[in-house]
């Protein structure tokens, strides 16, 4: 390869080439490296030519890019175009993504100021969400807001102070980026937009926030704009179709009767409208706000109580605080290490999960360990033979015929014991259906929303 530049340092003029036969590439990003990797590249006064350039990653991915583009847009042709295509990219982006990638992308524009567009496949791994790096900047703006009295029964804890951060975090940027951008002074050395760029997620992609959070996603957003957080434009409906939360006293997994979306327009940019209903043993959690305002609009009702009596944020805060004393003290105020381990080993366990469809019939089932209190483990056992002995396996089964009956079997460990729920709910109308279940006692419900279900 050779390469001449003259000109000014603004306005430089690119001469060059490059030919690549049978390299080897390495990155931090992908799980194998790109291995026979050819291809030969020219630089012509500034514009750029790729004739071809092919590799192959691992045993079934392929990555390859052809086409021409200029430096600048100072002189704009008809066929400036560089196509970039690849298959079955392993990602393993530390802390941002692990999984596949699948895309078909066009760049027109110019070097300096590209325009994307295309398709991105997110699939078969798991997307994590931001990390706090331990400012606090995110969960002092929640904290601060009307809800604070709830916040402040979750804060008793680190764990519930991760949560409070993630759903923050769906809608936020960083506050310096944030600055830099209002005062008018981020220049990007590359001024790249995004034109009808759809990006897919799905199948068997889950977003994670580490030991708390845990659901599967899918759906499609085309996004527009400059590619910043800020500026970006997105379109489109993300559907969590299961997961759960562990708030270390307790657990709440998302309601399978009900449509849980996170609904993106371009004039709300990355701050989508929720519709989500989590429900645990004893509480349901109902958002349907933006995410930036979710805490304002968080309804927690009582599983328990038949009048659905919904808590005030207050109440809310008292019981949590209660839960969590119960959960992670001992009798003598000490902290409970034993209850603490069993919530995070049951957390790191492996699922099993598997859905099917059969006809007009379609069935999903889940089978999760489930650890009881290590308290009642016998100290004079071995600890890991006692353990594996005391390890039992969850089980819940949820079948749907049509649009209109929906059965689900829970089994799962209840005070030390094995226990089984079944719920039955038939669709009346698009507004009303009725619900039969087996907890806390026999019942029959009548449920009317004032939105059709269609």
């Amino acid at each position: 390869f050779g390469w001449k530049v003259k000109g000014t340092v603004d306005q430089p003029v690119v001469d060059g080439s490059a030919s690549f036969h049978r390299a080897t590439v390495t990155s931090p990003f992908l799980r194998t490296p790109l291995t026979n990797f050819a291809g030969n590249v020219n630089v012509i006064s500034n514009r750029l030519f790729i004739n071809s350039m092919e590799s192959r990653v691992g045993r079934k991915g392929k990555l390859s890019m052809k086409g021409t583009l200029p430096l600048q847009n100072s002189e704009p042709s008809a066929s400036d175009k560089i196509e970039l295509k690849c298959e079955v990219l392993d990602i393993r982006a530390k802390n941002v993504l692990s999984g596949q990638v699948d895309s078909q992308l066009q760049v027109t524009g110019s070097i300096l100021r590209p325009d994307v567009s295309g398709m991105i496949r997110l699939s078969h791994g798991e997307a994590y969400l931001p990390h706090d790096k331990g400012n606090g900047a995110v969960a002092t703006r929640l904290a601060s807001n009307k809800s604070s009295y709830l916040l402040a029964g979750f804060g008793q804890t680190t764990t519930s102070q991760d949560v409070s951060r993630f759903l923050g975090a769906l809608s936020t940027s960083p506050d310096k980026t944030e600055r830099t951008l209002e005062n008018g002074s981020f220049k990007p050395n590359i001024d790249a937009r995004l034109n009808d760029l759809k990006l897919t997620l799905g199948p068997e992609l889950r977003i994670v926030y580490p030991l708390i959070l845990n659901f599967a996603v899918s759906g499609d957003l085309e996004l527009n704009g400059m590619v910043h957080l800020k500026y970006i434009r997105p379109k489109g409906i993300l559907t969590f179709e299961n997961g759960e939360v562990n708030l270390v006293a307790t657990q709440v997994r998302l309601k399978s009767d009900h449509l849980n979306v996170a609904k993106f327009e371009p004039d709300l940019g990355l701050d989508p409208v929720l519709d989500l209903v989590l429900v645990g043993s004893e509480w349901q959690f109902k958002i349907m706000s933006r995410a930036s305002m979710w805490q304002d609009n968080l309804v927690v009702t009582s599983t328990r109580s038949v009048d659905q009596d919904v808590l005030s944020p207050s109440e809310a805060a008292k019981v949590f605080e209660s839960q969590l004393a119960e959960s992670l003290l001992e009798g003598d105020g000490q902290l409970a290490f034993k209850k603490l381990a069993t919530a995070t080993l049951e957390t790191l366990m492996p699922r099993i999960e598997g859905k099917g469809e059969f006809g007009q019939a379609r069935w999903r089932m889940v089978y999760a360990p489930q650890i009881p209190s290590l308290l009642s483990v016998d100290p004079t056992v071995d600890p890991l033979k006692s353990l594996a002995n005391n390890i039992s396996f969850a089980t819940e089964v949820e079948v749907q015929l049509g649009k209109r009956v929906q059965a689900s079997v829970v089994r799962q460990m209840k005070d030390s014991e094995m226990a089984m729920q079944w719920s039955l709910i038939y669709q009346l109308t698009s507004r009303l259906r009725v619900i039969f279940q087996s907890t806390p006692s026999n019942r029959l419900l009548f449920e009317y929303s004032a939105t059709s279900q269609d």
